[in-house]
């Protein structure tokens, strides 16, 4: 298989698995229509081109070799989580009524700063992003090019995948359109939300122990 080929197939595997950033755009889109989820999406992908830049320069080396950089990483994102989902949890969509234009328009601006915090605390991400390119660089060649198009290859992938499920989740939302519902998932997201954060904790306290074992 040609290089460029497999990395379109492991980025897009890696996009399209459940993860914070897609469990964000279904709920959003569930709640709002694809319209409504645009801003979220873009923040998401605004993340992951901040992540991936940040992977391809000396602070991505700096993470890498950093233990406790990383670690500091992990207890922000699980943080992030953590308050994504108390926030669903204690205001769901009202009863009887999904959020109109007037509220969508309002909340634009905070769904984007919304993706871009679930994209940049997460850990996994850099040390993704670490591991997946220099497969597909060629030492031959200039660097900076190759980057950018693996980068962006990325990042419009991600556009592309995270729209495709805000427009299966919108399609699906005219069968799930009452309050009731809506409440219903925006309450199973903030316990999704919060599953996430609870593993990513325990990821981190277990590197911090297995550090701190090691010293022994």
């Amino acid at each position: 298989m040609d290089a460029f080929a497999l990395y379109l197939l492991l980025s897009s595997l890696t996009i399209a698995s459940p993860g914070p950033g897609v469990l964000l755009t279904i709920n959003n889109a569930l709640l709002l229509q694809l319209r409504g989820a645009l801003p979220g999406i873009l923040g998401v992908v605004l993340g992951m081109l901040v992540v991936a830049s940040l992977a391809s320069t000396a602070l991505g080396a700096l993470v890498s070799a950093s233990p406790r950089a990383l670690l500091g990483l992990q207890l922000i994102g699980a943080l992030y989580l953590g308050w994504l989902g108390v926030s669903r949890l204690r205001a769901p969509s009202p009863q009887g009524q999904a959020p109109d234009h007037a509220q969508r328009t309002a909340s634009a601006g905070r769904r984007l700063l919304q993706g871009l915090l679930v994209s940049i605390t997460n850990p996994k991400l850099i040390v993704f992003f670490m591991a997946l390119f220099p497969p597909f660089i060629q030492t031959s060649r200039p660097v900076l090019p190759q980057m950018l198009l693996l980068v962006t290859t990325f990042c419009v992938l991600s556009l592309v995948i995270h729209c495709s499920y805000a427009s299966i989740a919108t399609a699906l939302s005219t069968r799930l359109s009452t309050g009731t519902r809506l409440a219903r998932l925006n309450q199973i997201a903030g316990a999704i939300f919060l599953l996430f954060a609870i593993l990513l904790l325990g990821a981190s306290l277990g590197s911090l122990l297995s550090e701190h074992g090691a010293r022994a």
